[in-house]
C-alpha cells in the first residue's frame, strides 16, 4: 500500500491535552475499518484514551471509505472545533467517491455538525449504509442538494429510519424549493420499517437520471415528497428482479398502501445480483 510518503506535524501549545496533530496521506485511495473498538467518531479521528486528539487528517485524495462492525461509532465525521463563517468557503475536509457504513450500532449521524463549506461531500458517487439501528435520518435538505455526483444510493436494515432527508436542522428555516441529484441512477430501500417518506417536507425533487428503485419491506412508506416529483418512467422492484414502471413515485406509493402491496417475508426469489452489487462497496470500481 502507497501512503504516499507520510507527512505529520503538531502546533504545540501549553499542554498536552490541546496538542493537535496533523498527518497526511496523500496518496492513500482506500480506507477500511473493520471491528474498531473505543471509537466514536472516524475523521477527525479521536484518541481518547491518550488525551491527544487528532483534529485534521488529510486524506484528500481518497477514493473509498467503508466502516464496518465497529459498535461505538456515533458519528462518522467529528467536526467540533472547526469554526467556519457562513458563506466562507473551505476546501472538504475529504472528497471520497464510495463510502460504505456497515454495522454501526451506535451510528446516530454522519456528522456532528454541517458547517457551512467544510464537509460537502460533492465527490460522492456511491452511499451504502446497512444495519444502523440508531440512525433515523441522513441528510439536511442543504446538505443534499451538495450531492449532484451521487449515482447510487443503498440503504438496508435502519430500522428506526422515518426519513432519508429532513427539512430542518436545530430549528434553523432552510429556503429551499427544489432537491435535485442529477446524477441519481439508482435507490435501493430495503428492511426500514419505520421508513414513512423519502423526504416528508413540502419540497420538489428533479431526479432526471433516475431509472431504477428498489423497493423491499419498507410497510409504513406512504410517499415520497409532499412535494412533486420530476423523473422520467422508472422501474420499481419489490422483490428480486420483479416490479412495475412509473413515471409518479407519489402515486405509487400511495396506491401500494391503500392494496397493501407488501411481503414482508424475504426468500430465495428475492435475490437480485444488479442490487447486490452496491451492497459492498469494496470490490466495486
Amino acid at each position: 500500500m502507497d501512503l504516499g510518503g507520510v507527512e505529520g506535524g503538531d502546533r504545540t501549545p501549553k499542554n498536552l491535552e490541546n496538542i493537535i496533530y496533523y498527518v497526511s496521506f496523500p496518496k492513500l485511495k482506500t480506507l477500511v475499518l473493520d471491528n474498531c473498538v473505543n471509537s466514536r467518531g472516524i475523521h477527525p479521528w479521536n484518541l481518547q484514551a491518550s488525551k491527544i486528539s487528532l483534529k485534521f487528517l488529510d486524506v484528500a485524495n481518497l477514493d473509498k471509505l467503508i466502516v464496518r462492525n465497529c459498535s461505538e461509532v456515533a458519528e462518522v465525521f467529528q467536526l467540533e472545533g472547526l469554526n467556519v463563517g457562513e458563506g466562507q468557503h473551505v476546501r472538504p475536509l475529504i472528497e471520497v467517491r464510495m463510502m460504505e457504513l456497515d454495522g454501526l450500532p451506535q451510528l446516530t449521524c454522519l456528522w456532528n455538525k454541517d458547517p457551512h463549506g467544510i464537509l460537502g461531500l460533492q465527490s460522492l458517487q456511491y452511499l451504502t449504509i446497512k444495519k444502523c439501528s440508531l440512525l433515523r435520518n441522513l441528510f439536511t435538505c442543504s446538505t443534499a442538494m451538495a450531492l449532484q455526483q451521487l449515482k447510487v444510493l443503498y440503504l438496508e436494515s435502519c430500522p428506526v429510519m422515518e426519513e432519508v432527508i429532513v427539512a430542518t436542522e436545530d430549528g434553523l428555516k432552510e429556503v429551499i424549493d427544489v432537491i435535485e441529484f442529477p446524477k441519481l441512477e439508482w435507490l435501493i430501500l430495503k428492511d426500514l420499517p419505520n421508513l414513512n417518506s423519502f423526504c416528508n417536507a413540502n419540497y420538489n425533487f428533479n431526479l432526471p437520471s433516475l431509472n431504477r428503485v428498489v423497493l423491499k419491506r419498507c410497510p409504513d412508506m406512504h410517499n415520497f415528497t409532499l412535494g412533486q416529483v420530476r423523473m422520467s418512467q422508472i422501474f420499481v422492484s419489490t422483490r428480486g428482479n420483479e416490479g412495475l414502471w412509473t413515471e409518479d413515485l407519489n402515486k405509487y406509493l400511495e396506491e401500494r398502501l391503500l392494496k397493501g402491496e407488501e411481503c414482508a417475508t424475504v426468500d430465495e426469489s428475492d435475490f437480485d445480483i444488479e442490487e447486490e452489487e452496491f451492497s459492498n462497496l469494496y470490490w466495486l470500481r
